[in-house]
């Protein structure tokens, strides 16, 4: 029995001699395979129970081979971005499909060599994909399934987990939200001068822009009111300060073409309709109205006759001669005369309409719009009749929901424009030519302006503006609103009379310390009466004339007078009275003498009831050492991109608005007023034009990071780690990847860096753990083990053979 157990021992040793010999030739075959971990081969004695303590059975020997996937192999440069290797505990995630479903098993690797294939897709050497979680542009990781609203970092599945492509990552724009300026304004600059500063900025789409920030010195010493206008492909610009309030704002209409007869623009709830051909078809009817009486009564008598001149749409019309008709003798009979001679005339029926009411004819133009006028009635001195009391009395005229822009003699685009402009000026009081709230490009008069001067905002809408084909005559075409800008920065007040002053109610009204009071009869020695006209228009241009004539602060002209409600009739119930220009900036208006009710003050600070201050701080003030004292322009508010990009208006689902650094308070690294011309020092704004994919950086902590070609970076994906209890435990497949098992426990992913999860090293590979010198050396052993064994086998063969011999 010793002698077969002598027998299976030798062959034991063979057994396991040539496992130790496979996994010396395995981990030799391997020994620049990345991330490959080298196999150590354990003996462990095969017993045989004893069964006798005289006598010895043979068992022999087992081979337990245990793969060191614990060992950390050596970082090898490497001159692939994405070639990665961990430095650490940990795994990196694969799959054996690029796009995994729930039957395609996840598997765990140090092998990094990841590289696209055709789709884009990283894989290793092995072909097994790797992979990671999502993440926004903050770096934040989101679900790789859009369905879900939240995260797991700990669960292997297609839900969290996706496999990295980055064929699929997108060019790269970053639109301008910060823009730093520093120029140097001449203090010896006068009231008036103006210099800009030229800046490139990017939109939401990555497009390059241009706009003009300009610099205007103002009446008050040290003190820079600062504009930019819409860039071209714009429609709004607002500026405001670090209160959030308005600076400044602007709006622009890019004509390209003349507007189509017929076309329509609404500016301020007024509609403006393009007129080509010289025929308007709005919707408003003019009319006139003549009163009649004659003396004595009955006097219209036949043979009597009259003369009738009309002004049509301006066009004096031929004289119209009516015969008295023998119906009747009074004032009606000679109005009914006249309307049947009117209606019956083939020329003047086609302009108007006549008819009858009580003692008068009103007449009613049959083309909107077009104004008409009765004038120069004569009696038929032969017939020895007087007739009293003809007149032309015109019917109070309604601001029309449609007025006229006669563009039928414009030869160009910004004649065209020009028209518009004076039928606006024309037909809406807050419009006029001194306020400018509306005006032409002073470089392009085909481009229209609108700016806010305190008064209210300003809404436009362009949508109804065709050119003959049937397209957009200007490049905005969605509706706008220019800004109101706040009291601070306007650099006058305006205050509505809303009620006549009553004589003897001590009605007063301070400004700037002189007392006006509105009345004959004085209620203190030192007041400047204001006579109350016969409506509230009259009493404003008293107090304007007052004002001028009283206020050394103004000279004549520069009060102004405007209607505040553009109702019918109109009547200048607004005055307009500038800042005093000083270096105070300021003009005090107290009206607490007034009517609580009478008085509202527009684009004025209140400082107390019915008391008001206005002030012209610019938009950089400077102190006497030439340095800034208040920079109130320090946001721009974008609005209207025609190219689609986002606007500029710090909404959630828009781009911030752009923050205007035009240095500190008290500093000189921004803006100064030193020496005696304007000098640039700084321009610089961030932000980039679109760039294209360029490659990937990859962090310690995983964050893959998307490089373009014009300098901007992308977080794309997180690479997790996966962590085992006992990763000596895994069990290997082939791709030099392994699978979990309950030897090893269940897997933790992990952020890169992050507990027992090492970091990741972009541009290197982990070396094969295999000593190429020990295997040789463990492999000269494992030779001379074997031929050991087959020693025994032979020996234990002999004796055999002896103890056969002995039998025969």
């Amino acid at each position: 029995m010793s002698l077969y157990g002598a027998l299976y021992s030798g062959v034991s040793g063979l057994t396991a001699q040539s496992s130790a010999m496979g996994a010396i030739s395995d981990n030799i075959t391997n020994v620049s395979t990345i991330g490959y971990k080298n196999t150590n081969i354990n003996f462990q004695t095969l017993v045989t129970k004893q069964t006798s303590t005289t006598f010895y059975s043979a068992g022999g020997v087992q081979s337990r081979p245990r793969q060191a996937v614990d060992v950390q192999g050596l970082l090898q440069a490497s001159s692939s971005q994405t070639d990665l290797a961990i430095s650490g505990g940990g795994f990196f995630v694969v799959n054996e499909a690029s796009q995994p479903t729930g039957s395609d098993a996840y598997f765990y690797t140090r092998a990094g060599s990841f590289k696209q294939n055709s789709e884009g897709f990283l894989a290793n050497s092995g072909g097994y994909f790797l992979q990671g979680w999502p993440t926004d542009a903050s770096g934040n990781i989101v679900p790789a399934n859009d369905s879900l609203t939240q995260t797991n970092l700990n669960v292997i599945s297609n839900d969290y987990l996706d496999t990295i492509n980055l064929s699929r990552v997108a060019g790269s724009a970053a639109a301008t939200d910060e823009i730093t300026i520093g120029a140097n304004l001449p203090t010896n600059a006068e009231t008036g001068d103006k210099f800009n500063t030229d800046v490139q900025f990017y939109d939401t789409l990555g497009a390059a822009r241009s706009m003009n920030i300009n610099y205007t010195k103002e009446g008050a010493d040290n003190n820079w009111q600062t504009t930019v206008l819409p860039p071209q492909g714009t429609t709004v610009v607002t500026a405001f300060n670090a209160s959030g309030n308005v600076y400044d704002s602007y709006g622009r209409l890019d004509f390209k073409a003349t507007p189509a007869d017929g076309s329509r623009i609404t500016i301020d709830g007024i509609t403006y309709e393009f007129d080509t051909d010289g025929f308007y078809g709005g919707a408003v009817q003019q009319v006139d109205q003549i009163d009649f009486a004659t003396t004595p009564a009955g006097a219209w008598e036949p043979g009597d006759s009259v003369d009738i001149s009309l002004t049509i749409g301006g066009s004096v019309q031929a004289p119209l001669t009516v015969v008295q008709s023998g119906g009747g003798t009074n004032a009606a009979d000679l109005a009914t005369d006249v309307m049947n001679a009117i209606n019956l005339d083939a020329t003047l029926s086609a302009l108007v309409t006549a008819s009858v009411v009580g003692d008068a004819l009103l007449l009613t133009s049959n083309a909107p719009d077009v104004p008409i006028n009765a004038s120069g009635f004569a009696i038929n001195a032969e017939a020895g009749v007087a007739v009293a009391g003809v007149q032309s009395t015109p019917v109070p005229y309604i601001a029309p929901s449609t007025v006229q822009v006669d563009v039928s003699t414009a030869t160009t685009v910004s004649s065209a424009t020009s028209v518009l402009v004076a039928a606006v000026v024309g037909h809406d009081t807050d419009f006029t030519t001194d306020n400018d709230r509306i005006s032409t490009h002073p470089d392009d008069g085909t481009i229209v302006l609108f700016h806010d001067d305190g008064t209210a905002n300003i809404a436009v809408n362009p949508a109804g503006l065709l050119d003959a084909s049937g397209v957009a005559a200007t490049d905005q075409t969605a509706s706008f609103t220019v800004e109101k800008i706040h009291a601070d920065y306007t650099a006058y007040g305006q205050f509505t009379l809303s009620a006549q002053p009553i004589e003897g109610s001590d009605d007063v009204i301070k400004i700037n310390g002189i007392r006006y009071e509105f009345g004959t009869t004085t209620g203190g020695a030192s007041d400047v009466m204001v006579a109350i006209g016969g409506d509230i228009g009259a009493t404003m241009a008293n107090l304007k004339t007052a004002i001028e004539t009283n206020d050394p602060n103004y000279a004549a002209g520069t009060i102004k007078l405007r209607e505040a409600d553009g109702i019918s009739p109109v009547v200048n119930d607004t005055i307009v009275i500038p800042a005093v220009s000083s270096a105070a900036t300021t003009a005090s208006v107290d009206a607490t003498g007034m009517l609580v009710a009478s008085f509202t003050a527009l684009g004025a600070t209140s400082t107390g009831t019915n008391t008001w201050e206005m002030t012209t701080a610019g938009g950089i003030v400077f102190d006497s050492k030439g340095l800034p004292l208040s920079l109130n322009m320090q946001k721009l508010q974008i609005l209207g991109f025609t190219n689609g990009a986002a606007d500029m208006d710090d909404s959630t689902a828009n781009s911030p608005r752009m923050t205007l650094d035009f240095g500190v308070i008290g500093g000189t690294e921004g803006m100064t007023q030193f020496g005696d011309e304007f000098s640039p020092t700084s321009i610089d704004a961030n932000g980039s034009r679109f760039g294209t994919f360029s490659g990937v950086s990859i962090g310690p902590d995983g964050l893959m990071t998307a490089l373009f070609d014009n300098g901007d970076t992308r977080p794309i994906f997180r690479i997790p780690i996966s962590t085992f209890v006992n990763p000596n435990g895994l069990e290997g497949r082939t791709g030099n990847v392994w699978n979990a098992s309950e030897a090893s426990g269940s897997y933790t992913l992990r952020t890169a860096g992050n507990g027992a999860a090492g970091v990741i090293t972009q541009a290197s590979l982990e070396a094969s753990t295999v000593d190429i010198g020990s295997e040789f050396t463990q492999m000269i052993v494992v030779q001379r083990a074997y031929s050991a064994s087959t020693k025994i086998i032979s020996t234990a063969d002999q004796m055999l053979e002896e103890l056969m011999r002995t039998k025969r």
